[in-house]
C-alpha cells in the first residue's frame, strides 16, 4: 500500500463533503492519482487535482481577461528565449554564452534560468552579476532577462511566473474568490517561492502537507500491488504472493512487445476497453497504433497522440525539413504530398506532385527560395514552343501540350510563391525565425 495515498484517503474521510484539491506535477499525474486512489480505497467526494499553474490561472484568470494579455506556456516562452539570445548574440551582446546552429541544450538551460529567477521574484532589475561566480555570465543573464521582460510588456504577454505574480496579487487583494478548501501538497512536489506563497495565502490553516515520498509500506494482497516496492531497498520487499497478477516476458524490439501484449489480451479474453498499457517511450504509441488499425480496435492515449504521427504534425515537419533544406526542390515535393491541396493551391486546380517534380527539374530549381522564379521563365520558354515530345508520367495523362504546361508552371510559381511569402527571410546566423 502506497503510504502517500493513505494518508490522503484518510483526509478525505475526515472531510468527506468540503472541497479538497491535491497539487500534482501535472494532469496525467493527477488523473492517475485520483484513479488509483478511488480503485484502492473505494472512492472519495469533491477532490480534485490541480497544478501549481492551473492554481494560478484559477485565481488571476478573470482579471487577465480585462487586461488584454495573452499567456504563454513553457514552448513558447523558450522560443522567445532562443529568439532573444541569437539577436543579441549578433549585436554581440553577450560574453560569455556562444549559441551555435544547433543550440537546444543551452537555449533550454539558459529558459530554465530565466524561469526559476522569475520564479522567485527576481527581476533584471534586482538580479546582481556580481553574485555569480562568472560575472560575464550574470551580465548576460541580466540582459536576456531584462530584454525577456521587455518583450513580454511590449507584446502583451505573461508566463508561468507572471501569471504566478498576478495570481498572488490578487490573492492579496481578496480577488481570489470567497471558496474556501482543504489544499494537499505532498513533499516530492517542488514549488517556486512564487508558488509557495500563493498556496499558502489560498489555503491558510486549510494546508495539509502530506509527508513521505510514496513509499510502500504494509502488506501486499496481490503481486501487483507488490510492485510498490521497486522503488525501496534490495531486500525489503515481503514475499511474492503467487496470484498470478503480474507476469513478466521478453521479446526482441518494440513492435514484438506490443504484439505480445495483445496476444495475453485476447488469449485472457479480456475486453480491451478494460486494458491499459504503461509504456516508457513514445515509440512504443506509434507500434500500438499500426497493430490497433490492423485489428480494427480503438486505441486512446492518455497524453495524445504525438504531433508528428497526425497530418498536421507531418505537414508542420515537412515545412521545417523544407527550411532547413534551403527551400529545395526535393523537400517542396514531400510537403505537396503530406498537404491538403485546397490549402496549398488556394482553392485552385491542384497540379499533380508528378507534374510537379517534371517542372521542377525542367527549371533547374535545385534549392533557394529565389530559384523558384525559374518555373516562370520555363512558363515564358514554353510558350514559345509548338509541341511537347511524349513523356513516361505517373498519370493517365501521359503528355500534355505546351500551353498546358507552361499553366501548369505559372500555378505552380503561384502556389509555392505565396507560401513563401508567409515565410520571413532568414535571420543573419541563417536561421529562420516563426
Amino acid at each position: 500500500m502506497n503510504s502517500l495515498l493513505a494518508e490522503l484517503d484518510a483526509i478525505c474521510q475526515r472531510h468527506r463533503l468540503e472541497e479538497k484539491v491535491l497539487l500534482v506535477p501535472s494532469w496525467t499525474v493527477g488523473r492517475e492519482a485520483l484513479h488509483t486512489l478511488a480503485r484502492d480505497f473505494g472512492g472519495w467526494v469533491n477532490l480534485r487535482a490541480a497544478t501549481p499553474q492551473g492554481l494560478a490561472m484559477e485565481v488571476a484568470g478573470p482579471g487577465l481577461a480585462g487586461t488584454g494579455l495573452r499567456f504563454v506556456g513553457p514552448r513558447e516562452a523558450r522560443g522567445l528565449v532562443e529568439a532573444i539570445c541569437r539577436r543579441l548574440q549578433e549585436e554581440g551582446g553577450l560574453a560569455y554564452y556562444r549559441l551555435h546552429a544547433d543550440g537546444t541544450g543551452l537555449v533550454s538551460a539558459i529558459h530554465e534560468a530565466v524561469q526559476a529567477l522569475r520564479g522567485v521574484g527576481l527581476t533584471s532589475a534586482t538580479l546582481q552579476s556580481t553574485c555569480f561566480e562568472e560575472r560575464a555570465r550574470g551580465e548576460d543573464l541580466v540582459r536576456i532577462l531584462a530584454e525577456y521582460e521587455r518583450r513580454l510588456q511590449e507584446q502583451g504577454l505573461v508566463d508561468g511566473p507572471g501569471l504566478t505574480a498576478l495570481a498572488l496579487e490578487a490573492a492579496r487583494e481578496g480577488r481570489a474568490g470567497a471558496a474556501q478548501a482543504f489544499y494537499l501538497l505532498s513533499d516530492c512536489l517542488d514549488l517556486t517561492p512564487l508558488e509557495q506563497e500563493l498556496l499558502e495565502l489560498l489555503a491558510g490553516p486549510h494546508l495539509y502537507r502530506l509527508s513521505s515520498g510514496g513509499r510502500a509500506v504494509g502488506s501486499p494482497s496481490t503481486d501487483l500491488e507488490r510492485l510498490a516496492w521497486l522503488a525501496e531497498d534490495a531486500g525489503s520487499a515481503p514475499p511474492p504472493v503467487g496470484d498470478g497478477s503480474v507476469e513478466v516476458f521478453a521479446a526482441h524490439g518494440v513492435v514484438n512487445e506490443a504484439r505480445e501484449v495483445l496476444r495475453r489480451v485476447h488469449g485472457a479474453g479480456l475486453p480491451f476497453d478494460q486494458v491499459a498499457v504503461a509504456w516508457a517511450a513514445e515509440e512504443y504509441v506509434a507500434a500500438f497504433q499500426a497493430l490497433a488499425q490492423q485489428m480494427g480496435v480503438p486505441l486512446t492515449v492518455l497524453e495524445g497522440f504525438p504531433a508528428a504521427m497526425t497530418r498536421p504534425g507531418r505537414v508542420l515537419r515537412a515545412l521545417l525539413d523544407w527550411l532547413g533544406s534551403d527551400f529545395s526542390d526535393g523537400s517542396l515535393l514531400v510537403l505537396l504530398r503530406e498537404a491538403d491541396p485546397r490549402g496549398f493551391w488556394n482553392g485552385g486546380e491542384a497540379v499533380p506532385v508528378w507534374r510537379v517534380r517534371r517542372l521542377l527539374d525542367q527549371a533547374r530549381v535545385g534549392r533557394g527560395r529565389e530559384r523558384y522564379r525559374r518555373l516562370l521563365e520555363l512558363a515564358d520558354s514554353l510558350e514559345r514552343r509548338e509541341e511537347l515530345p511524349l513523356e513516361e508520367a505517373e498519370d493517365e495523362e501521359a503528355t500534355v501540350g505546351y500551353a498546358q504546361e507552361a499553366a501548369a508552371a505559372r500555378r505552380t510559381f503561384a502556389a509555392v510563391d505565396a507560401l513563401l511569402q508567409e515565410l520571413p527571410g532568414a535571420e543573419g546566423d541563417g536561421g529562420v525565425e516563426l
